[in-house]
């Protein structure tokens, strides 16, 4: 069997290969056998609609697959949960406790987040690590810092798609910094955006981007938090 796995693949599209590649032979079958509304169900295969990492761990359930390569396409389509190394002293939250751990240690205790193509922004951020790095220097004693592969090509060429990213959440943003921006929604998911952050009010962040070159507002009770990016890692 030819599984699809290039990155370039949607959520929804890996989605449909899942279902058809079980013998379910529309839509309609796998959602009454999910117990879930048909139109949910279709919204999400057709991409109309994203989904993030709780629906994707239900129908990764469902269809006996790995929820990860579902929502990233990163991994094999039916290898289960990815091994994943475990940093030193992590807290209840899954969040490395770093007043326990040592600056420059060699040791991987920075969380990888997973993204992934969908949503309204056009990428999804995960909520658990799917991999733990070596935290870099300019981030060392950083509380609750992470990396996230970037989605897209809009910030090319300063970001690429598959660059990974390392973001400081708790440095304050400043006119001309480069940005995550996080929406957080009731279900967890977590629609983001790279973007360089311009100038901000009360209600809007104003950002620039590069591909195409524009600049814009985006409403501040839609877009909650926006954190520092630092620096990245070219993708491989």
């Amino acid at each position: 069997m030819r599984y699809v796995t290039h990155m370039d693949s949607t959520p929804a599209a890996r989605l449909r290969h899942l279902r058809e590649s079980r013998d379910i032979g529309s839509a309609a079958e796998l959602a009454r056998q999910l117990g879930i509304p048909e139109v949910t169900y279709r919204a999400h295969e057709s991409g109309v609609r994203g989904f993030g990492e709780a629906q994707a761990r239900k129908y990764a359930e469902a269809l006996s697959a790995n929820w990860v390569w579902l929502l990233t396409g990163t991994g094999e389509p039916f290898a289960g949960e990815p091994p994943q190394t475990e940093p030193p002293a992590r807290s209840p939250e899954r969040r490395t406790d770093l007043r326990a751990v040592p600056a420059a240690t060699g040791r991987p205790d920075l969380p990888v987040f997973a993204s992934a193509e969908g949503g309204p922004s056009g990428m999804l951020v995960t909520q658990d690590p799917i991999d733990w790095i070596v935290r870099p220097e300019q981030l060392a004693n950083v509380r609750d810092a992470f990396a996230v592969y970037v989605i897209g090509a809009s910030m090319e060429p300063r970001y690429e798609h598959g660059d990974m990213i390392l973001v400081h959440p708790s440095r304050p943003v400043s006119r001309d910094a480069d940005v995550l921006l996080l929406s957080v929604l009731e279900d967890g998911a977590h629609p983001a955006l790279v973007k360089r952050l311009v100038r901000w009010d009360e209600s809007n962040w104003t950002v620039r981007q590069y591909n195409p070159q524009k600049e814009y507002d985006l409403p501040r009770s839609e877009w909650q938090r926006a954190h520092v990016v630092l620096g990245r890692f070219n993708r491989r």
